[in-house]
């Protein structure tokens, strides 16, 4: 029977025959089982377990009943077949086949033969039960989960947390509290990235006589903070793309990641089960093998008993706090160009994560194991090891292709792979990793604390407080966090550091502590008693910023939130090591507020122009009570101030103080410009409320208070972004220019290029301090405060039982001047 099965097997081999051939093996199979052979039964029953999906389950059920008492009761024999086993499937030569097992005894022999007390356990390689996708395999860190795409395709058995199986957005303990989480453009991320790195450069740089204005597109930038920062951008991308242009060509050899001492590195794989019956697999751990400085090398991948390496120690890292690491079984070490291992209980170069799991017929699970490196060192990680039935040990080797040589034509034409360095990584010092929660500080009736907003839409012009909660749960101290953004949205409010300075020094200081000329870059304040030293995050540290957010435009809009901190050095004060941290928030907006104005002479007296402002309530965010209600209207100016006129509004109650219109109602308010003091030389902010009995004006210094900081922003990153486009097209005309943009520079483009350096404007008008590009100085510059003027409108709507507060303005209103010229207005050129 035994010769007959055989020979059908042979026949029968062929795909379209592929249920009799499962059938000749299962018959083979039991004959070899029930003459004693369990050799090549147990390879046989481990094949027709992996395709026995067309089976009855009652079959299923003895194949894998059978597999598991052969290693139960006949471990001599399993191991045979399981040295059988370990061969790959592509090698298909039988002198290479045997050359392989013999090569592979060897390693076992030689490490028993070193150490005496070391012992084989049976252990079945290349065993589909279940089936590890290779394809599937990725490995993060919680410093790295937003660079990960979305996992699909798989799905979690409720075993596996949040925080152990990542979405591709790093998750926060509270939730994302600003509209709705997403991922983000990869072109978005590396451009906000490049802009970071090259805006930090330009502030940074001790080198104060660059060369950027060698180019004649540079020399075009008015602005020299402008035109610093755009040239350290076209550095940043020359080195990107020559980088890019070397690993093309292979001259630049790639190398494997660099990770943290003491940060949990996971592997997330996809496991199916191939049989109609439930399987259980337990004491689900990593295989690796990591070499330390001294060469010495820590490994646990084959199934070799040592003496006395059991420890029930558990370790414990601020990053997973519900998970316990612990020592991996059959971990070992050796020193260099020695067979002879001694348990590694004592110190261990890795600890790994344990867990199991019960996998229902046909089901597919994703299962994330994870790993941590307790020294500096090269880590490669091997496969995953796991029990079956918690009776046999089954190893699988993960088979990673790697990327496609494109160096020479001889690769790129027989589609050469070179070595995969996904599994390997190079384990350096310590690092810090920041966590960011974004949690909404709302101001209600009841005035509560902190809460978590429920992510609904948005007004547009809203302002809402939030507090960011940076934590360290990295293993070293982080320094300088930065934050990066899309649209100037963010303000950090004023603290009490900026009191006794002078005017000027208050109107030339930066809005919202930024760094650049952009308003997008901002230094992120690590304040509090609870720190061990102001301005670092020590591991285990939290910090909360308060911020202000303030929503612009309509419809979905895609808020990018990009962090950058970096490792401080006690000797350095910082280290170059920096790392980045990306969040992304879809958020809606809905229509709120219309501001329009005009500005006429005044007929009524000389030298005073009359406002008239209309105001158009475009609320659609909910079916009722679409009511907004106006608290008043500013205008901010060095000449000017706003005066009311009275009769305007009629009120029942003398104690109103603010006009509340409804849903598609428009409301017309006239106002008075007249001058102001000439002997005040700051920048005035002149409010006025509505009110029918008080027509007074209540003036302060723009400087002094923060309702002008969105301004500020947001004039800073459009003058930025005006350059930057121009620079753009420059660049692109002068590519395809057919002469190269070779051409002499023309006597207004020096000229320009110098004046710029120099500062065009007179010297009584300049500042004694250096003007930051996002202050109130350069919001209102002493050149332009006759012609132009900017309108603040303040309001606020009930949201159930919360309070909103929004704020419209129109920056450069133009306004005709007061002063009469002695000299000629028109200029000749």
């Amino acid at each position: 029977a035994f010769r007959c099965f055989t020979a059908a097997l042979y026949i029968y081999r062929q795909d379209r025959w592929s249920e009799l051939h499962g059938h000749l093996k299962s018959a083979l199979a039991a004959q070899l089982y029930g003459m004693g052979h369990y050799a090549l039964a147990l390879i046989l029953y481990a094949k027709l377990a992996e395709g026995a999906g067309k089976v009855s389950m009652k079959s299923q059920q003895k194949f894998l009943s059978h597999l598991l008492e052969i290693c139960q009761e006949h471990p001599s024999q399993a191991l045979l077949g399981a040295d059988r086993m370990a061969v790959p499937s592509s090698i298909v030569e039988t002198a290479k086949r045997d050359a392989y097992r013999l090569d592979y005894l060897d390693q076992f022999h030689a490490i028993l033969n070193a150490t005496p007390d070391a012992s084989r356990i049976l252990e079945l390689p290349r065993i589909n039960v279940p089936k590890v996708v290779d394809s599937s395999v990725r490995i993060w860190t919680h410093a790295e989960t937003h660079f990960l795409p979305s996992t699909t395709g798989a799905s979690n058995n409720g075993n596996n947390t949040e925080e152990t199986f990542p979405s591709g957005v790093e998750m926060t303990v509270g939730g994302i509290a600003l509209g709705k989480p997403g991922k983000g453009e990869s072109e978005v991320w590396e451009e906000l990235e490049l802009l970071t790195t090259a805006e930090w450069n330009a502030v940074d740089s001790t080198v104060k006589d660059l060369d950027e204005s060698t180019t004649t597109a540079l020399s075009k930038i008015q602005d020299p903070q402008h035109r610093r920062v755009i040239a350290q951008i076209d550095k940043e991308k020359q080195s990107k793309a020559l980088l890019e242009r070397s690993r093309r060509k292979g001259s630049i050899k790639p190398k494997p990641v660099v990770r943290a001492r003491q940060e949990p590195i996971f592997c997330d794989f996809v496991v199916e089960n191939p049989m109609n019956v439930e399987i259980c697999i337990t004491q689900i751990q990593m295989v690796a093998r990591m070499e330390d400085a001294n060469d010495s090398v820590c490994t646990n991948e084959k199934a070799l008993q040592l003496p006395n390496d059991k420890s029930d120690r558990a370790w414990n890292f601020p990053s997973t706090d519900h998970l316990a690491f612990s020592i991996a079984d059959f971990l070992r070490v050796s020193e260099k160009n020695s067979n002879e291992c001694t348990p590694a209980e004592t110190n261990p170069f890795f600890v790994v994560t344990k867990q199991d799991i019960e996998l229902p017929g046909d089901a597919k699970v994703v299962v994330s194991a994870g790993l941590t490196p307790l020294v500096e060192g090269d880590l490669e990680i091997l496969g995953v090891r796991f029990k079956l039935s918690d009776q046999v040990w089954v190893y699988h080797e993960f088979d990673i292709p790697g990327p496609l040589l494109n160096d020479t034509r001889t690769n790129r034409a027989n589609r050469v792979r070179g070595e995969s360095l996904l599994l390997k990584s190079k384990v350096s010092v310590d690092m810090p990793c920041i966590t960011a929660e974004l949690v909404k500080q709302a101001s209600t009736i009841s005035a509560p604390s902190l809460i978590t907003a429920d992510g609904g839409p948005l007004l547009e012009g809203q302002i809402s407080k939030w507090v960011i909660r940076l934590r360290n749960v990295g293993s070293a101290p982080a320094c300088q966090p930065l934050l990066k953004t899309n649209l100037p949205w963010v303000n950090i409010p004023r603290s009490g550091a900026d009191e006794g300075l002078s005017d000027d020094e208050l109107e030339a200081r930066a809005t919202s502590k930024c760094v650049g000329p952009t308003g997008t870059l901002m230094e992120l304040p690590l304040l509090g008693k609870h720190l061990k030293k102001a301005g670092l995050l020590h591991p285990g540290e939290s910090a909360e910023i308060p911020i202000q957010i303030r929503t612009s435009g309509t419809g979905k809009q895609e808020f990018y939130m990009l962090y950058q901190y970096s490792l401080y050095d006690s000797a350095n004060a910082k280290s170059g090591r920096t790392r980045w941290l990306r969040k992304m928030h879809e958020v809606p907006i809905f229509p709120s507020l219309q501001l329009s104005t005009r500005v006429l002479p005044s007929s009524w007296k000389d030298n005073e122009q009359v406002l008239s402002v209309e105001f158009t309530n475009h609320r659609t965010d909910r079916p009722t009570d679409l009511y907004l209600t106006l608290d008043g209207l500013g205008l901010a100016s060095r000449r000017y101030k706003l005066e009311a006129l009275p009769g305007q509004f009629r009120s029942s109650d003398p104690a109103a103080d603010a006009v509340q219109i409804g849903w598609q109602e428009r409301l017309t308010v006239h106002y008075r410009i007249v001058a102001a003091d000439p002997e005040c030389k700051s920048c005035l902010l002149s409010k006025c409320a509505f009110v029918s009995s008080d027509t007074s004006t209540s003036c302060q210094e723009c400087a002094r208070t923060d309702v002008m900081d969105f301004l500020c922003l947001e004039r800073a990153c459009e003058k930025f972004e005006a350059a930057w486009t121009s620079h753009q097209n420059e660049l692109f005309r002068a590519e395809h220019d057919p002469d190269g943009g070779n051409h002499p520079r023309s006597i207004a483009s020096i000229r320009r290029a110098n004046t710029a350096d120099s500062g065009s404007i007179p010297d009584s008008l300049e500042p004694k301090v250096e003007v930051h590009p996002t202050s109130i100085g350069k919001l209102c510059p002493v050149e332009t405060s006759d012609s132009k003027v900017h309108i603040v409108c303040n309001w606020r709507a009930v949201l159930g039982d919360e309070i909103i507060h929004g704020e419209h303005h129109m920056r450069g209103v133009p306004i005709r001047p007061n002063t009469s010229f002695r000299e000629c207005p028109v200029t000749t050129t």
